[in-house]
This record gives C-alpha cells, sequence and structure tokens, in this order.
C-alpha cells in the first residue's frame, strides 16, 4: 500500500451527505445505532480547535495502533503522542476505546453508504465497479487511509465490517432472487461471498502484488462458480 499520513483538516468529512443519499435510493438501507451515533457526532459543528485537536488524537492513535494492540494503549502514552493534556482528551473522550470506536463507527458508516449506492444486485457480475468505488472513497479520506495501514484492520475488515455487509448482501439477495432461494442458501452464500472478498481485499492492499482490477476479477470467478453453486440458476432468472 502507498505510504499516506495523517494530516489536521479544518473541517470534518460529514458521513452523513452519503448516508442521507443512500437512503433517497434504499428506503430500506438501515446502519446499526453505533454507526448512526458516530456519524451524527462528525456532522455536529466543532470549532476549528477541536476539530485539530480531535484529528490530533486520531492521528496519534494510529501511529500507536502499528506498533501494538489497541488493548495495550493507555490515556498517557496517546495524549503525549498526540502533544495535549489528559484533560483535553476527557473533553473529547472518556476513554481510548471510545475514540477508536468514534473512527471505526465512521469508517463502517460511509463504506455502507458507498456500497448502497453502488447497485449491488445490478453489479453483481461487476465486482470491480463495487470494489473500485469503495477504495477510492476509503483512500481518498486521509485518516481512513491511515486507518487500512495498521494491523487492526484486518479484525475490522473480517470481523464487525464483514457482517453488516454481509447482512446488506442478504436483503439484496433476498429482495430480487424471490421465495424460490431459502433462507438458508441465502445467508450461506452471502457470509462466504462477503468473507472471501474482504480476505482478498486485505490481502490485495497489505501486499498489492495485482492491480485492484485482477484482483476483483479472480475473486469474481470464484464466486460465481461457488455462489451460483449454492443458489442455482434461480438468481440468474431475475435478470
Amino acid at each position: 500500500m502507498t505510504n499516506t499520513h495523517c494530516v489536521y483538516y479544518n473541517r470534518p468529512y460529514d458521513a452523513s451527505v452519503g448516508v442521507n443519499r443512500a437512503r433517497e435510493k434504499h428506503g430500506k438501507l438501515d446502519f446499526s445505532q453505533k454507526g448512526v451515533r458516530a456519524m451524527t457526532t462528525a456532522s455536529q459543528p466543532m470549532d476549528k480547535r477541536m476539530l485539530r485537536t480531535r484529528e490530533a488524537i486520531r492521528c496519534a492513535l494510529l501511529s500507536l495502533l502499528n506498533q501494538k494492540d489497541a488493548s495495550q494503549i493507555n490515556v498517557s502514552e496517546l495524549t503525549e503522542k498526540a502533544q495535549i493534556s489528559r484533560k483535553t482528551f476527557y473533553l473529547h473522550y472518556a476513554s481510548v476505546d471510545e475514540a477508536l470506536q468514534e473512527l471505526e463507527n465512521e469508517i463502517e458508516g460511509w463504506v455502507m453508504a458507498q456500497l448502497a449506492q453502488s447497485d449491488i444486485w445490478d453489479n453483481r457480475h461487476d465486482l470491480y465497479t463495487i470494489l473500485s468505488r469503495v477504495d477510492k472513497a476509503l483512500q481518498e479520506h486521509e485518516t481512513y487511509s491511515c486507518y487500512l495501514e495498521n494491523r487492526r484492520s484486518r479484525y475490522f475488515l473480517m470481523y464487525r465490517l464483514k457482517n453488516s455487509i454481509a447482512k446488506m448482501v442478504k436483503d439484496e439477495i433476498t429482495e430480487n432472487a424471490g421465495a424460490e432461494v431459502g433462507e438458508e442458501d441465502v445467508e450461506a452464500a452471502a457470509d462466504f461471498a462477503v468473507s472471501g472478498v474482504l480476505s482478498m481485499y486485505y490481502d490485495w492492499l497489505t501486499a498489492q502484488r495485482v492491480t485492484l482490477r485482477q484482483m476483483a476479477e479472480k475473486a469474481q470467478k470464484l464466486l460465481t462458480g461457488a455462489v451460483s453453486g449454492l443458489l442455482g440458476k434461480k438468481t440468474e432468472e431475475k435478470e
């Protein structure tokens, strides 16, 4: 992955914009409450000094995450890295975990908003279009790009984000394939597809031995055979 660096922003990215557009197009869009809370926080007006402080905390946290597990990071070393006082830190967050959760909630909401606008069902035979949209959106946001470079991002992608995306994919299959496809098969197909793609995407991020398009095309071939074999031709009959 190309090295990136955190910067101080004069204003935060308003994740609610993408979410609201997605909701206009997909009335059934449903984020977890914690994701909504994070996006609401991100869109609340704050003065420039507060924004710089929160960005400093985030950048310090990302830097420390490259060195150790999140559970080993304490407030003292985080504030020292961010060059702020403990008192200032507690004006923004109750704990290191809360600061990390806010960032991950925001990233999760942003990714889900991008996917909701990617026409997953219509583009199910063009995985590259979906992946390139999400990857471009993540890489253009420096804080999110920094996060993807740390070791914790694998846990985030493979567990937390996987569950949210799998639910969205399951809903898309159920809505478009109809009642002919069994619920257990739909759930298995969604879990398999999302886990496989996220795993390949993470490996691509960390090594980039091939292009994103090449990785997406390989994943597409694997998914087409496996998922179609499980769900049969019912999904194709809904063209």
